[in-house]
């Protein structure tokens, strides 16, 4: 896999790529069906357009997108639910899933940096976060703020 001059960004999902103005309380009832636990879930949420459009303008210069999310496997089953509704145009090369207190997103770049055999500079983590930002960009990764991503892209003219 050539990866010279391409980056990969590494997007967190809660108030990053889907934006939540209520929580809805997890019960067994809404796990049951991926599709029916998003739609319970997060029925409130609302896609973050500013760093969709962003993630769509940087996947078509070539570059590679993956969901990072603090969360359990079935909760990223239904992630992917929403964000196959809300993201269509939007392909993600891997939806990763990190358990609380195990590794960190900056653990998990680390190595795909080293598998991929990536520059740091390449790799570039989305997230609204300033601690995981931190992190990242302690360890040598480059990170952003999504509420600038969503400033710039309404400077530009947006709406």
């Amino acid at each position: 896999m050539d990866n010279k001059g391409k980056k990969w960004i590494f997007v967190d999902f809660d108030d990053t790529l889907c934006l939540h103005t209520s929580w809805r309380p997890i019960t067994e009832d809404c796990l049951r069906d991926p599709r029916e636990a998003a739609e319970i879930l997060f029925c409130y949420s609302k896609l973050n357009i500013p760093v969709y459009q962003y993630l769509l303008k940087k996947q078509a210069e070539g570059n590679t997108v993956c969901l990072i999310s603090q969360a359990s496997n079935i909760m990223l089953e239904v992630k992917k639910c929403w964000l196959s509704k809300h993201c269509p145009d939007l392909q993600f090369a891997r939806y990763i899933s990190i358990a609380r207190g195990e590794n960190t997103k900056a653990d998990i770049m680390r190595l795909f940096q080293k598998y991929y055999h990536l520059d740091k500079s390449d790799i570039l983590l989305i997230d609204d976060k300033s601690a995981e930002r931190w992190e990242a960009e302690g360890a040598g990764f480059k990170s952003a703020n999504p509420q600038l991503i969503a400033n710039k892209y309404y400077e530009n003219g947006a709406k």
